[in-house]
């Protein structure tokens, strides 16, 4: 699942888009959406991503108390370093995508929104395991 999301992910990303011959099977529409929105869409896009890696790592080895750090702080990593590459790849020359720093600072903050998200969910489900309820 989550290298399924992640070349759909590449693939909206790299995709040409915009206007004229090189406008590319995206025919322009993310172009139509407002700059605001486009920086918005960052952060669903990367919670989720990160949360996928760390669900599918949680399935593949135990977190257990002491080790919840690293494979968080790898995952998050990992992620943040997936949206800087888009980005450059984006950067280099593909028709109506540009490459931008602040395009990498919200992929950043998505995946912080994500792992925070993480980190309540398996709180909760800690809360629930050891008690009925999750406050």
């Amino acid at each position: 699942l989550v290298l399924i999301y992640a070349v759909i992910l590449a693939v909206a990303s790299l995709l040409p888009s915009g206007s004229g011959p090189l406008n590319g099977p995206l025919n322009g529409w993310d172009a139509s959406l407002s700059p605001s929105l486009q920086n918005l869409l960052h952060l669903p896009a990367y919670a989720v991503l990160v949360c996928l890696v760390l669900m599918a790592l949680a399935k593949s080895t135990k977190f257990t108390k002491p080790a919840v750090a690293w494979p968080i702080a790898l995952s998050a990593t990992a992620c943040v370093v997936y949206g800087v590459l888009l980005e450059c790849l984006q950067a280099a020359g593909i028709p109506g995508r540009t490459g931008s720093v602040s395009d990498v600072l919200w992929n950043t903050a998505g995946v912080a929104v994500g792992v925070s998200a993480w980190i309540l969910f398996r709180k909760c489900v800690q809360t629930q395991s050891s008690r009925s309820g999750c406050a």
